[in-house]
């Protein structure tokens, strides 16, 4: 999906169809147009971040600049066969990565390559024992998709009618198992008959 004008890395309608594929599929993966400064809208969408390295590609440095230490739950440094340049690259992991993500769990950095024995098994067990970890404690997952939800939502409403039409709705909050299409289709029924169009289309 091409993201457009859009700076998150994620096109308008990635979250609404990683939902929908949600409902059918154990796994969804959702790659972003990039990692700059405000590509990060992915962290609204999945239950687990990876972020990708390339060996030498001066992609640490991005990353520490672009200041989304926060988000990644899983940290890969790829082509792990090159020696050198890939120990440095999970080198410079360690230092630019907080040893916790935002929702408190371990962050995992590995070294994976199609040439060396493992190939992407321990990315895989990684991310099971994740899903394992979300699954843990009660209302755990429901919580973070739930936050997903709500981000969504604020996000929709300000495409649609702007910073006006989010102080008009007040708090965004969803009670849990709440539908956030439907609580935009009623929102969208009031601020379209009060909010001018030109305000809708801001």
């Amino acid at each position: 999906m091409a993201a457009r004008d859009r700076l998150g890395g994620l096109a308008d309608i990635t979250w609404s169809a990683a939902i929908y594929l949600r409902a059918r599929y154990d796994r969804v993966i959702v790659e972003t147009v990039g990692v700059g400064q405000s590509e990060t809208d992915v962290a609204g969408v999945a239950d687990s971040v990876v972020f990708c390295v390339q060996p030498g590609s001066g992609d640490v440095l991005q990353f520490m600049k672009a200041g989304i230490a926060e988000i990644p739950h899983v940290a890969v440094v790829t082509k792990a066969d090159m020696g050198t340049p890939a120990h440095k690259a999970e080198s410079d992991l360690h230092e630019a990565l907080p040893a916790k993500a935002r929702d408190g769990s371990e962050i995992e950095i590995l070294r994976l390559g199609l040439q060396v024995s493992d190939g992407v098994d321990p990315l895989m067990t990684c991310l099971e024992n994740r899903w394992g970890w979300l699954q843990a404690v009660p209302d755990r997952l429901m919580a973070a998709r739930n936050a997903q939800a709500e981000h969504w939502l604020q996000e929709a409403v300000r495409a649609r009618y702007g910073r006006e039409g989010l102080k008009r709705c007040g708090a965004l909050a969803l009670t849990p198992g709440e539908a956030p299409f439907e609580r935009l289709a009623r929102i969208s029924a009031v601020l379209s008959r009060s909010l001018p169009t030109r305000v809708c289309e801001a």
